[in-house]
């Protein structure tokens, strides 16, 4: 049985890409206050789309409240004849403090990844000073990249888009830079107790500054790319989307059936 005082800790979906070795799929559970948990046994990893059994398999591992999958995923398990979908679950099971658990996430077959194209050096281009201010722990600022990628890719799902089918990657980077710039700030003006980092964060009603938050939104909601709708990999003619769909409102029809 799953204990909701354990959490298995994952921000999206996980995707593995058709026809490949996915060789790196792994689950973190812990203890409410972030603590590992300590596995007693390992019993399997199940892959399933409805009910029918993808991929499953014995050889998990279990350490500092990390499950892992030996050698991942192989191609031979998600052939390229499988279809592409974003509708398959994926099933752990292991026991912790003589009970057995399982728990779940929603996965995605995918024809390719969706990446990321910014690096430190997009957020220092506008702050020269940001690695002034890092935390004494970090050396980059990975995490609240990665933290932005999260959030943007949220976003994307919310509006009725599948990440995995945009084609032109490089039209997300001002929206993930304003997003990770975001984050970077308001973490400043937390620990710095600065009111420049929240203005830069949260913007100023007063002077009239428009903060990282509000950048990335609006330029969200301008966003468009080119979109694989028939899922072949290739663009097509007439394959733009907009990231957030327009929605026209009409008035309802009078009873005579007149506007």
């Amino acid at each position: 049985m799953a204990d909701s005082t354990l959490v298995h800790q994952y921000s999206l979906p996980r995707c593995l890409v058709r026809a490949l070795d996915n060789v790196s799929v792994t689950a973190t559970i812990t203890n409410p206050d972030g603590t590992a948990v300590t596995f007693d046994a390992i019993d399997n990893y199940t892959l399933f789309r409805g009910s029918t059994e993808l991929h499953t398999s014995t050889g998990v591992t279990g350490a500092a409240g990390v499950l892992t999958l030996t050698g991942g995923i192989p191609a031979a398990s998600l052939p390229a004849t499988e279809a592409l979908t974003d509708d398959l679950i994926e099933v752990w099971t292991a026991t912790v403090a003589g009970q057995v658990h399982t728990w779940s996430r929603p996965v995605y077959l995918v024809r390719q990844l969706l990446n990321p194209c910014i690096t430190d050096t997009d957020l220092t281009a506008i702050h020269s000073d940001l690695l002034d201010h890092i935390d004494p722990d970090q050396t980059t600022f990975e995490t609240q990249r990665s933290d932005a990628w999260v959030m943007l890719n949220k976003w994307l799902i919310q509006k009725g888009n599948r990440p995995q089918l945009i084609l032109d990657d490089w039209m997300l980077r001002d929206v993930h830079r304003y997003l990770a710039l975001f984050t970077i700030a308001a973490d400043f003006a937390s620990s710095l107790g600065d009111g420049r980092w929240r203005d830069l964060a949260h913007g100023n009603q007063q002077t009239g500054q428009i903060g990282y938050l509000a950048k990335a939104e609006s330029e969200f909601g301008k966003l468009t790319f080119k979109y694989d709708f028939d899922e072949d990999g290739k663009p097509d003619d007439g394959d733009s989307r907009a990231a957030v769909p327009v929605v026209f409102l009409q008035e309802p029809r009078d009873p005579w059936g007149c506007w």
